[in-house]
């Protein structure tokens, strides 16, 4: 909305009314476009008289139809893949204030996450914005992206390989956690348990993976997949 000093000949006197209102009557009126926040190279037609931001002086006569245009700002949008161990490049988008925006597909990878959105904070306590799907840019500014990632979990479960007895499962591990493994229980007669292998051939081959008791990290970037891990005995 644009606004001009009605009975004033000095900008900044008068009493000021709204633009596109219409009509005074032999009123000497300060006519100046000023553009509303987003929006740049305001014009403001006075009895198709154009007025621009530097402002002039005008005398209206009979009924006079006011009217005021501006032009909405551009501008950019930068994609922020949010993670350091995120791979990939996106080129930055373009947004017109108040009008709809659609962001980018996602563009970026990361091992052990899903994508899971933009937001305007990288930790998420922002606007949010889904890919591919349109709403209105209602920010004055450029602004930038940042990608959400849901981090992938995973099961680790026991197999006695021969042996006997049972573990239980150690469900939800998160992707980058670091899990202690459980303390071997399973027996088997005439053998030793020398440690945990990632199949029935390795262990039997003696290949161990895992020792007893052992630290792991990141055993599958499988989303709610399941690691058997096999005694070697």
């Amino acid at each position: 909305t644009l606004t001009i000093e009605v009975d004033s000949t000095e900008e900044g006197e008068g009493t000021a009314v709204n633009a596109n209102t219409v009509v005074l009557n032999g009123t000497p009126v300060w006519a100046k476009a000023e553009a509303n926040t987003g929006y740049k190279n305001a014009v403001l037609t006075i009895g198709g008289q154009t007025k621009t931001a530097s402002g002039t002086a005008t005398t209206i006569t009979g009924n006079t139809a006011i009217a005021s245009t501006a032009t909405a700002q551009t501008y950019t949008v930068t994609y922020n893949k949010n993670a350091t161990d995120a791979t990939g490049t996106m080129s930055n988008g373009t947004a017109t204030y108040n009008e709809n925006f659609t962001p980018a597909a996602n563009g970026f990878t990361r091992t052990g996450y899903t994508f899971n959105g933009w937001n305007t904070a990288a930790n998420g306590s922002g606007t949010a914005w889904t890919a591919g799907t349109a709403k209105k840019y209602e920010t004055a500014g450029n602004t930038t992206l940042y990608a959400q990632w849901t981090e992938h979990t995973y099961t680790i479960a026991f197999n006695n390989n021969g042996g006997t007895g049972t573990m239980s499962s150690i469900s939800n591990v998160k992707y980058s956690e670091s899990k202690t493994l459980t303390t071997n229980t399973f027996t088997r007669t005439g053998y030793t348990f020398k440690g945990w292998a990632t199949s029935a051939a390795n262990a039997n081959a003696g290949t161990i993976a895992h020792n007893n008791g052992a630290t792991v990290s990141g055993l599958t970037a499988t989303n709610g997949a399941t690691v058997n891990l096999y005694a070697q005995w």
